[in-house]
């Protein structure tokens, strides 16, 4: 926000606000000098009129996307629960992996021209393709 639009909203005058914000040490050159959010949130918090509600109280929390939402449901209240929680979640040690995506012409290649080609003697790999497959197919 630039220093004239705040001084607008508050009713003063720019050089008004550039006395305050220069008292505050704020480097304030013009009027048109955009302001950093924490330094409008400030002055808006201790100038603004009583009865008039802090935008940032305001603010619902489904303007924060669907993490908002997840996090209002859940009951975490420090890190070390979150992270227990995470590791909780997660799959076991040594659990085998899903299947790795992808593209589809990757795949066709993978499944239809290189492993035909495998020597009999190569047992299959445990991931499915050998990197040599992988970096032939690619």
């Amino acid at each position: 926000m630039r220093v004239h639009e705040l001084a607008r909203e508050l009713g003063w005058t720019s050089r008004q606000l550039l006395a305050e914000l220069s008292r505050r040490g704020e480097f304030v050159k013009s009027a048109a000098i955009q302001l950093e959010a924490p330094v409008v949130r400030a002055i808006r918090q201790q100038f603004s009129s009583v009865g008039e509600p802090d935008p940032d109280a305001t603010v619902a929390p489904a303007m924060y996307g669907r993490s908002a939402e997840s996090l209002a449901d859940e009951d975490v209240t420090g890190f070390a629960e979150a992270l227990a929680k995470a590791k909780a979640q997660s799959k076991a040690k040594g659990q085998k992996k899903g299947a790795q995506w992808r593209p589809p012409v990757l795949q066709v290649l993978l499944d239809e021209v290189i492993v035909p080609q495998r020597p009999d003697h190569l047992d299959p790999p445990a991931g499915g393709y050998f990197a040599w497959e992988m970096k032939k197919a690619a």
